[in-house]
C-alpha cells in the first residue's frame, strides 16, 4: 500500500486537526491532503511518474514536505540532495543515480531543473481543485537512502513504501510515537532522521512542526513552549549545545528544561555515558538513544528505564529487527564477544546484494560491537573509515578527491579526528607545493565541497605515512593530526 493513502484517511477522519506547522503557517489534515494532491497534479504535468528518479534539493520548509508526499503519490524515487551542495556535487550525485529531473529552491541552470518558486507554488494550489493523478499502487520505490554524501562512487539502496511503513511501526512501538504527538523537527529534512520522523508523524495522524537550523537553544525552548511540543528528535551535536546552554544559564537545577517531552530521540552518532545521564537530568528524562543508519533503518533503542544501568550500550533491538554480531566467516559470536554488527527486518532493504553493506540478506553498517546475554549491544569501533560529523556521514574518499584537485596539492589523506562538540571533525594530511598554504587549500576546497565536508584540521606534510603495500597507515595519520 502506498503510504499516501494514510493522508486520505486523515483528511476524512481528522480534517481540522493541525498536520504540519512552520512558523505561523499551519496546514490541517484536510489542507495537507489538498496541497499534496495539487503538487502531485503539477508534477505529473511535468512528466514525473512512477520509477523516475527525481532529485529533491529544497530548503527545510513546508514545500519540502509537500514535495516528498507528492513524489510518493506518483511512485517516483526521491533522491535527497542537500540544498547547500555545490553545483558540481549536485551534478555528480544526479549522474550516479540517473536523476533526470531535480526540484530546486532556486535556478542554477541545471538540466531538468524544476524551480519551486512562487509561480509554481501558485500552480500547485490551482491544481488542487483538479482531479489528481491516481496514487501509485503496489509497493513502489520511495527514496534512495543516501547517507554518506557525494562520494567518488555514490551508492545507496532504494527504500520502498513497505520498508518505510515497517520503520514507522518501529517508531510507534519502540520510540513511543503516537497520533497524540506534537513533534518538532529541528534538523534538516535532507537527513534521513528529519525526513523519516516527519513522514512517520504524518502517516500516524500526529502533528509535525518544522523548526530548521540554524537556531540557538533558547529559541528552541521557546518554540517547544509556544507549540506545546511533546516529542522531538535532535542529533548529539544539538543536544550538547542545549546542554551547554542550560549549564550557562543555570536553568534546570530543580528539574529538566523540557519536562513536557514524552519522547526525546537522539540518533546519528554516539553520546557518551556522562552526556546521556546529563541530558536526562538537565533536558529530559525521556531520552531514547536510537542506533541505526539511513540505509538500514533503526536497529536498537536504549530506553529511558535502561539508561542508568546500561548507559554504555546502545540498547536492545527495535521492534521487528533481528540483530547479530558475527565473526569474519559470518558465524554468530558468543554473548559478550566482539564482532561485526549486522541486522535485518521488514524495514531493511536487503533485496539488492549490490547495495552497500548488504550481504546474504543482512545489512552490515560497518560497526563492531558485542551483544550481552540480555540483548544489549555495545559498540566497539568501526570496520570502515566513515566520518560521522554531528550526525552527518562523510566519506573520506570524496574529501580526498576534492583536495587532490586543489592547486598545488599532490596527495592527501583524510580521517575523522575527535571533536568535543561534533563527535568527529574532518582532518587531513596534505602533500603540497612549498608555496601553498593551508588557508589557500581550504579556500579552494570550499568551492568544491559543502561547508561541513571541508577539513577543519590540516597538516601539511612532506609525504603521507604508508606501509610496504602502499596503504596509508591510519594510526600514524591520527598521531600526525594530534600534534
Amino acid at each position: 500500500m502506498n503510504i499516501v493513502e494514510a493522508l486520505y484517511l486523515h483528511a476524512r477522519q481528522r480534517a481540522s486537526k493541525p498536520a504540519l506547522i512552520a512558523g505561523e503557517r499551519c496546514l490541517t489534515y484536510a489542507g495537507l491532503e489538498r496541497a499534496v494532491a495539487g503538487w502531485a497534479r503539477a508534477l505529473a504535468r511535468q512528466r514525473i511518474g512512477r520509477g523516475q528518479v527525481v532529485g529533491l534539493a529544497l530548503r527545510d520548509d513546508i514545500e519540502h514536505v509537500l514535495a516528498l508526499w507528492a513524489l510518493a503519490w506518483l511512485g517516483a524515487v526521491i533522491l535527497p540532495i542537500d540544498w547547500r551542495w555545490t553545483v558540481a556535487e549536485r551534478a555528480r550525485i544526479r549522474a550516479a543515480f540517473g536523476a533526470g529531473r531535480v526540484l530546486s529552491d532556486a535556478a542554477r541552470g541545471e538540466p531538468g531543473e524544476i524551480v519551486i518558486d512562487a509561480g509554481l507554488i501558485a500552480k500547485t494550489q490551482m491544481e488542487a481543485g483538479s482531479a489528481p493523478p491516481p496514487v501509485a499502487q503496489g509497493d513502489p520505490p520511495l527514496v534512495i537512502a543516501l547517507s554518506s554524501g557525494t562520494t567518488g562512487d555514490p551508492k545507496g539502496p532504494v527504500i520502498r513504501h513497505s520498508h518505510m511503513r515497517a520503520r514507522f511501526l518501529g517508531h510507534y512501538v519502540s520510540l513511543g510515537f503516537s497520533e497524540t504527538d506534537r513533534f518538532l523537527c529541528a534538523t534538516p529534512l535532507y537527513h534521513g532522521g528529519g525526513r523519516g520522523f516527519v513522514m512517520s508523524c504524518l502517516y500516524g495522524g500526529a502533528t509535525a512542526a518544522l523548526f530548521p537550523p540554524p537556531w540557538d537553544p533558547p529559541a528552541l525552548s521557546a518554540e517547544i513552549a509556544r507549540l506545546g511540543i511533546n516529542s522531538m528528535f535532535l542529533v548529539p551535536t544539538q543536544l550538547r549545545r542545549c546542554l551547554a546552554a542550560a549549564d550557562r544559564t543555570g536553568a534546570g537545577p530543580e528539574g529538566p528544561l523540557w519536562p513536557m517531552l514524552t519522547t526525546l530521540v537522539s540518533t546519528g552518532s554516539a553520546l557518551s555515558v556522562a552526556e546521556r545521564l546529563a541530558i536526562r537530568r538537565r533536558l529530559s528524562p525521556r531520552l531514547r538513544d536510537y542506533y541505526g543508519s539511513t540505509e538500514g533503518g533503526g536497529a536498537t533503542v536504549l530506553q529511558p528505564e535502561d539508561m542508568a544501568r546500561e548507559a554504555d550500550s546502545v540498547g536492545r533491538p527495535s521492534f521487528g529487527v533481528e540483530l547479530d554480531v558475527v565473526d569474519p566467516a559470518g558465524q554468530r559470536c558468543p554473548a559478550g564477544s566482539e564482532g561485526s554488527v549486522r541486522w535485518r527486518g521488514p524495514g531493511v532493504p536487503v533485496e539488492d546484494e549490490s547495495a552497500p553493506g548488504v550481504r546474504e540478506g543482512w545489512f552490515y553498517p560497518g560497526d563492531r560491537g558485542r551483544i550481552d546475554a540480555n540483548g544489549f549491544l555495545r559498540l566497539a569501533g568501526r570496520d570502515v573509515a566513515l566520518i560521522i560529523r554531528g550526525g552527518v556521514n562523510i566519506n573520506p574518499a570524496e574529501v580526498e578527491a576534492a583536495l587532490r584537485l586543489c592547486h598545488g596539492v599532490s596527495d592527501a589523506a583524510v580521517i575523522g579526528v575527535p571533536s568535543a562538540e561534533l563527535g568527529e571533525e574532518v582532518g587531513a594530511c596534505i602533500v603540497a607545493d612549498a608555496a601553498i598554504t593551508a588557508e589557500a587549500i581550504i579556500a579552494d576546497c570550499r568551492a568544491r565541497l559543502a561547508p561541513y565536508k571541508v577539513p577543519r584540521r590540516i597538516r601539511l606534510v612532506a609525504e603521507l605515512p604508508r606501509n610496504a603495500g602502499g596503504k596509508v597507515v591510519l594510526a600514524r595519520l591520527r598521531e600526525m593530526l594530534a600534534q
